[in-house]
């Protein structure tokens, strides 16, 4: 079913390839990016953890900057995790959607990233700060 996210960009985390030809795929900072095309469908994996982000994208709270943020983390075993962006007036205190989906997966028992998905409004590719990029890393190696 074709949503009303066919125009966001979104990040895909994979460490298996892209399993819907519906997506095209680019690389960013050895990163995968994907956009959905007109038309396009996502698989059900896919679709679940995309609606989570965009889920906990909607509560996100960013009253500076108006950009809101959600992510979704898949653990090995099929396990979901959701964060969004936490904006504060002191600016550093803020935390990212993908720091607290990493924090989410991390309470619940998850230590292994699978897959992860981070959306936002817009029409540039949402990418993760350098911070996250390394959370991201630090869970999803893959060793």
């Amino acid at each position: 079913m074709v949503g009303p996210w066919v125009s966001n960009r979104f990040l895909v985390i994979d460490r298996a390839p892209l399993r819907s030809e519906q997506l095209t795929a680019g690389r960013f900072n050895g990163l995968i990016h994907a956009s959905l095309g007109q038309g396009a469908r996502m698989t059900s994996d896919w679709q679940a953890l995309f609606d989570l982000a965009k889920a906990a994208q909607a509560q996100a709270y960013a009253p500076y900057s108006r950009y809101r943020v959600g992510a979704a983390v898949r653990t090995p075993d099929g396990q979901m995790f959701a964060g969004c962006n936490v904006e504060n007036a002191a600016y550093p205190l803020g935390t990212c959607a993908e720091a607290g989906a990493i924090a989410a997966m991390v309470a619940g028992g998850g230590r292994a990233i699978a897959a992860a998905v981070v959306v936002a409004d817009g029409v540039e590719v949402v990418t993760p700060c350098g911070a996250c990029r390394q959370r991201l890393r630090e869970f999803a190696r893959g060793d």
